[in-house]
C-alpha cells in the first residue's frame, strides 16, 4: 500500500493513523480491526458472526455521520441546500486482497444487510 502511505498532509496528518486501505472513485475500504479491538476488548473471543455484526453497526454509524456532513459540504462548497449526496454501506468484508486499481478479491459476509459468504473478485 505504498501509494496510500504518500497521502498529502492536507488530507491526513502524517502523525495520524490512516485506516483507509483502498479507495477508488466510488468505494472506500477501511481497516476496521483496530477500531473493533478498541471498542470491544473481548474481540478475540467473539464469533465471526458477532464481529461482522459489530462491524456493520460501526459502518452504519459512520455512514450516517458522513451523510450529515454532506449537508455542510453541499451548502459551503456548492452553495446548495438540497442535494442527493449520501454515504452508503454496501458490504461487510471479512478479508480482502488488493493488487492494483480495480484488481482485488474480497470475502463478503454481509451485503446491504443480508448475510452472505461470497468471494468477489474484480
Amino acid at each position: 500500500m505504498k501509494f496510500l502511505e504518500e497521502t498529502p498532509p492536507i488530507i491526513c496528518n502524517p502523525k495520524d493513523t490512516n485506516y483507509v486501505i483502498y479507495s477508488d472513485t466510488d468505494s472506500l475500504y477501511v481497516h476496521a480491526e483496530p477500531i473493533l479491538r478498541y471498542l470491544y476488548p473481548d474481540f478475540d473471543q467473539m464469533s465471526s458472526k458477532d464481529k461482522d455484526n459489530k462491524l456493520e453497526e460501526i459502518a452504519l454509524k459512520y455512514q450516517d455521520l458522513i451523510t450529515q456532513h454532506y449537508d455542510t459540504l453541499a451548502e459551503n462548497c456548492f452553495n446548495i441546500k438540497s442535494h442527493k449526496l449520501e454515504m452508503k454501506t454496501e458490504a461487510v468484508i471479512r478479508s480482502a486482497y488488493f493488487r492494483a486499481t480495480r484488481r482485488y478479491a474480497q470475502w463478503i459476509t454481509k451485503q446491504e444487510g443480508v448475510e452472505k459468504e461470497v468471494l468477489d473478485i474484480k
